[in-house]
């Protein structure tokens, strides 16, 4: 699974930052998972996809499942379609990362890369500009999902910690 990773381009989550925001539970039916998101986020979902972004939009995040049994193929389609938004993405240099947590396996690998489409682009952002970018594969629900999530992560990263131990298995 680390080589469909690498092959794979794109970000991470972001979410609930303190405490005293009142979340909001999102199910992700097809995915069978469940997340919470704080007031404010805006998202929209569109059978398998789902798109959200921070209050503050500096943080945009998609949400796409497949088949566990087409893991492969799954990322190397959504690799093409993020190659539509990103151009130059390049990985940390780092292996993907593996945790465990309520249940389930998360892969991630972290980036930058430039913006070639604006329609999902954080707030001031552009095309050409940099951005970072997180890609992280759960596996563990009903079927395989992938969150990529661009825009400013390392300022974010408290609310994209409590955004992960969020995820768990739909109740």
């Amino acid at each position: 699974m680390t080589n469909v990773i690498r092959s794979a381009v794109l970000c991470v989550l972001a979410l609930g930052a303190f405490s005293s925001l009142r979340a909001e539970t999102l199910v992700h039916g097809e995915a069978g998972l469940q997340f919470d998101i704080p007031d404010g986020w805006t998202h929209e979902q569109d059978g398998d996809f789902l798109v959200g972004s921070s209050k503050d939009k500096d943080i945009v995040m998609w949400f796409m499942v497949g088949k566990e049994a087409e893991a492969g193929e799954f990322l190397k389609a959504m690799g093409t379609e993020l190659d539509k938004i990103l151009e130059d993405a390049k990985p940390d240099g780092k292996e993907p990362k593996v945790d465990q947590a309520n249940g389930l396996t998360f892969v991630y690998v972290e980036g930058t890369g430039k913006l070639k489409a604006e329609k999902f682009a954080p707030a001031g952002k552009k095309a050409s500009d940099q951005v970072q970018w997180d890609l992280t594969l759960v596996t563990g629900g009903k079927k395989l999902m992938a969150i990529v999530s661009i825009g400013k992560l390392d300022v974010n990263e408290a609310m994209l910690t409590k955004l992960w131990n969020s995820i768990k298995k739909k109740e």
